[in-house]
């Protein structure tokens, strides 16, 4: 719920009214800290590569993920294009991914290399989406990765999904 926003006046700016204000904004203001630490952690703890970037496309931030998945440090990235870790026919590709993003304020996904560290290339999915502010306007960019290695040991395969008879022994029959 929303809180409504207070209108002092000469009469009501008692110590006691100043007080209470103050110790509600505290208590709001430590939340919010709260739920960013909460949100950071989410984003640190994730297995899937999290990155965001301004509206040019330049790394701001970059979870530990990235890190594990690129070689490269947080340190290493922050401020470089996004597009310079892709092949360049994908270097066109992103680009105009995030030119689409803008102008459809949406999500959109999309497969390409990117490159690591040690210059191997890998082929990762993923989604762009527009951060927007309270002007409905996009500030940057959060990206979220994930390479097509990890995808394939997400899936089962058909045959490893058949239960065997071993398994069906004992189970009552009706």
């Amino acid at each position: 719920e929303h809180e409504r926003m207070a209108v002092f006046t000469p009469s009501s700016l008692s110590k006691k009214g100043l007080s209470a204000h103050g110790t509600r904004q505290v208590r709001l203001s430590s939340e919010v800290r709260r739920i960013e630490g909460h949100l950071a952690s989410v984003v640190e703890s994730a297995h899937d590569i999290v990155l965001s970037t301004d509206v040019d496309g330049n790394i701001l931030t970059w979870n530990a993920a990235a890190e594990r998945f690129s070689g490269l440090s947080a340190a290493e990235v922050t401020g470089e294009p996004f597009c310079k870790y892709f092949t360049e026919e994908y270097q066109r590709t992103v680009k105009r991914v995030f030119g689409q993003v803008v102008m459809m304020g949406d999500s959109k996904t999309q497969e390409a290399e990117f490159y690591t560290s040690s210059g191997d290339k890998a082929l990762v999915s993923w989604v762009f989406s527009p951060m927007i502010d309270d002007y409905n306007q996009t500030t940057g960019f959060v990206v979220v990765g994930r390479s097509q290695e990890s995808l394939r040991g997400c899936f089962f395969s058909r045959k490893s999904l058949q239960p065997s008879a071993s398994w069906l022994e004992g189970l009552p029959m009706r």
